[in-house]
């Protein structure tokens, strides 16, 4: 009796307030217009979430934990490939970045498409899976290190591309 009352606890606790279980891990789910080259995705869901790592610090000689705001989506489409050279020739480009290498261009516009705030993240620093599987899918999880989180208010269109 005492396992079946633990059981249907745990329950509980999970379903809160009609919650799933992802829901308890998930900061904030988002509805930005995601394009890749100015053309609209289709994304089957987007989130924001606080996630922690952990690196080693040489200079110190130890390991440090922090906390990180990562935009998550999953979309049956790739984002587009461009060359540096289409990029540093957008009108929005601002020269901030040192776009060496492989990686990709994040812009983030409000809602006249004006540009708030753009990031250049090597491919090491922004995951990618594809599921080869029946239902397709790709995945993709942009750090948000260095963006100002309070400006995700104002943003309404995120433009990704990859640089090749």
């Amino acid at each position: 009796m005492r396992k079946i009352l633990l059981l249907l606890l745990i329950c509980k606790c999970l379903l809160v307030n009609g919650q799933g279980f992802i829901d308890k891990f998930i900061n904030t789910y988002t509805v930005f217009t995601i394009t890749t080259g100015s053309k609209k995705m289709k994304i089957d869901r987007q989130i924001v979430l606080e996630q922690a790592y952990q690196y080693f610090d040489k200079k110190y000689d130890h390991f440090v934990t922090t906390k990180e705001y990562n935009l998550q989506f999953i979309s049956k489409q790739k984002v587009k490939e461009v060359s540096l050279a289409d990029v540093k020739s957008q009108k929005t480009y601002t020269g901030v970045f040192n776009l060496g290498g492989k990686g990709y261009f994040v812009k983030f516009l409000n809602s006249r498409k004006n540009l708030l705030y753009e990031l250049y993240q090597p491919f090491k620093d922004f995951d990618l899976n594809y599921n080869k599987g029946e239902s397709g899918f790709y995945f993709y999880s942009i750090a948000l290190r260095n963006f100002p989180i309070i400006m995700l208010d104002r943003v309404r269109e995120i433009d990704i591309v990859i640089v090749k």
